[in-house]
């Protein structure tokens, strides 16, 4: 039962290793133990411990010579991850490890300085956008992205590269309006201009794009109301779907597996047992994110909201810029009831995500599962302010559940009435027969990161990065 993954490479069971942990325990400056600590798990393969006491060295400022390239390839390793999931933090590391005489390759630092310009013109805060220029003054001269606010005479191959780096991190509103310029300069590639339309709906609604007239019969006309309305609801319920006993194939993670069943062996018996189990997978990585993820999955899915709260917890320690990472925070909280606290990371993660409307809808729905409808409808109202009209159809239903859920029928029709006027009336009784046939969709999912997993590194055409040195 103690035999975790390959990944794991092997628990530690010497008593030498006991004894520099009890020795840390007892005496936590004791620099020497922790650094003979750091060589001994980056030696059994677990990198985030490793980590972890390397950097505590540094902070007692004991570190000797023959550490500092471990500690250079730890950091490494991180940043490499860290770059992977769009972590802003890597630039950090990659920065670190150089100072500690490592080789970061240039693209990867390249890659940094334009993640961290990224991160900051995604953020709705203005004051947050002056920090992206200092990263873009590091890029290459010849680099395309420096001039992302003054595309005039750029080639249409490098506002669409532009365009891509936007959208890839999330940046929607900038990505519209390059995607904008792309179809003015005679940008005609149908997919592109399937995506160009997606985004003029999502921040404008129902309004037809302006097209160029060369253009116009490239794109189909808008969909119906109650096309909409059935597609949020596929969407929704795509996002919620869950199959427990498939959790390690659902997030496409099949290196989890061992360690996965071995943690789920133990929990049964010894959950204390479980924990030290699940503190030893995380530790396998030299970041953890990903590994965190799965565990607050695994244990939400347990039924223990208060240890997937913990490492949900572990998430935004791991990756404090990440906004799926404050997001999957506050589903944690939202798990245990706790909704003022789950309102704070919520209300950071939207700021920082791109697309506010979103996150509030995924937090209306994640404190409507947690028992707290009150809480719901005000993330649902927030939701429904940062959404374009067209595209808030659900939200105005799931507000209304919430409403009942209160007892607050009178309020509950309210909100409903001003959901059927969106409808033809031709289209109102199939509208609410959808509605009465989804009605128990919202706040019964049995997932807490799922409709999150891509944004914490969970995608099939991720790169597969190394997580052990």
């Amino acid at each position: 039962m103690l035999a975790l993954a390959t990944g794991c490479a092997g628990a530690s069971t010497t008593s030498d290793t006991s004894a520099l942990r009890l020795a840390i325990g007892t005496e936590p400056s004791n620099a020497t133990a922790r650094a003979e600590l750091a060589r001994v798990a980056a030696a059994e393969g677990r990198p985030g411990e490793a980590l972890r006491e390397l950097l505590a060295v540094v902070e007692l400022r004991s570190l000797e010579d023959r550490d500092r390239g471990l500690l250079a390839k730890l950091l490494k390793a991180r940043g490499r991850l860290r770059l992977a999931v769009g972590d802003a933090k890597a630039l950090a590391d990659f920065r670190l490890a150089t100072s500690y005489g490592g080789l970061v390759d240039s693209k990867n630092m390249s890659d940094s300085y334009a993640l961290c310009a990224v991160t900051a013109l995604r953020h709705s805060s203005e004051f947050r956008h002056g920090k992206a220029e200092g990263c873009l003054a590091r890029l290459d001269t010849a680099d395309a992205i420096r001039r992302w606010d003054n595309l005039d005479g750029l080639a249409l191959q490098d506002v669409e590269r532009i365009w891509s780096w936007f959208e890839s991190a999330g940046a929607k509103r900038r990505a519209l309006e390059v995607a904008q310029v792309y179809v003015e300069q005679g940008g005609r590639e149908l997919s592109r201009l399937a995506q160009w339309r997606e985004l003029h709906q999502w921040w404008f609604g129902d309004t037809k794009p302006l097209l160029p007239l060369s253009a116009v019969h490239l794109v189909p006309d808008a969909s119906t109301a109650l096309s909409r309305f059935r597609e949020s609801i596929a969407r929704e319920l795509s996002a919620n779907a869950h199959a427990p006993e498939s959790l390690v194939s659902e997030w496409n993670a099949p290196e989890f597996e061992a360690s996965a069943n071995a943690i789920l062996r133990a929990y049964r018996d010894d959950p204390a047992l479980a924990d030290r189990l699940a503190k030893r997978f995380a530790d396998t990585s030299a970041y953890g994110l990903r590994e965190s993820a799965f565990l607050c999955e695994l244990f939400y899915r347990l039924g223990d909201p208060a240890r997937a709260r913990d490492w949900a917890e572990a998430l935004v320690a791991i990756a404090p810029t990440l906004p799926a990472a404050m997001e999957a925070a506050g589903h944690g909280h939202a798990a245990v009831g706790n909704a003022e606290r789950a309102g704070l990371f919520y209300t950071a993660a939207a700021a920082a995500s791109g697309d506010g409307g979103a996150t509030w809808a995924r937090a209306a729905r994640a404190l409507l599962t947690g028992g707290n409808p009150l809480a719901a409808v005000g993330a649902g109202r927030r939701a429904i302010g940062l959404t374009a009209k067209g595209w808030d159809m659900l939200l105005l239903f799931e507000v209304a559940v919430a409403q009942r859920k209160l007892g607050r029928e009178d309020q509950a029709a309210k909100t409903l009435d001003g959901l059927w006027e969106r409808f033809s009336p031709a289209e109102r009784s199939s509208a609410a027969a959808l509605a009465t046939e989804n009605e128990s969709g919202p706040g019964s999912s049995k997932t807490l990161l799922g409709p999150i997993r891509n944004q914490l590194g969970f995608r099939s055409s991720m790169r597969v990065l190394p997580t052990t040195i």
